[in-house]
């Protein structure tokens, strides 16, 4: 089936039409026939093998946490109810509240992420963080002018003669 140098025989090619060859850990190859439903295993750009299966657990555990840390700044404190702040959260990202109370409780319960659900929590996510940014450089800049205001007091003062003893 593959020569000396890994590679499928011309004939073995020809049968199969699309053929690649994922390399193991144990030192046997995989024969992929590039067909949906062959196997889960996909070759990354730099060869390492992966499965839809990891990608869908990476992309669930993202999704859980903007929803979580979403939850948490749309939570207006001392009377505020976690029903509500999931409804105004659902508004904000076109996501279901069922579909963010299923990624608050029942993650766990959960296979994957709607493609449509991770874009929309990863782009509310983004805005959100972005949006601390500019308030922390706000904050920033505000405090830099205050802290000039009072260096220019002191030397006010002290070319006046005040401040002298």
């Amino acid at each position: 089936m593959t020569g000396k140098d890994g590679n499928l025989s011309r004939s073995m090619q020809s049968v199969f039409g699309f053929v690649w060859f994922i390399k193991s850990p144990f030192g046997r190859g995989v024969m992929n026939h590039g067909e949906a439903g062959m196997s889960d295993n996909k070759v990354s750009d730099y060869g390492k093998v992966f499965s839809e299966e990891d990608m869908s657990d990476t992309a669930l555990d993202e999704a859980v946490k903007w929803t979580d840390f979403l939850l948490k700044n749309e939570y207006r404190g001392r009377g505020d109810k976690e029903y509500l702040a999931r409804y105004r959260l659902a508004k904000r990202t076109g996501v279901s509240e069922s579909y963010i109370y299923r990624l608050t409780y029942k993650a766990g319960e959960m296979r994957d992420v709607a493609g449509s659900v991770y874009k929309a929590l990863r782009e509310t996510y983004i805005k959100a963080c972005e949006a601390n940014e500019r308030e922390a450089d706000r904050m920033a800049a505000e405090r830099r002018e205050l802290s000039n205001e009072k260096t220019d007091e002191k030397s006010g003062a002290q070319v006046l003669g005040e401040d002298q003893a």
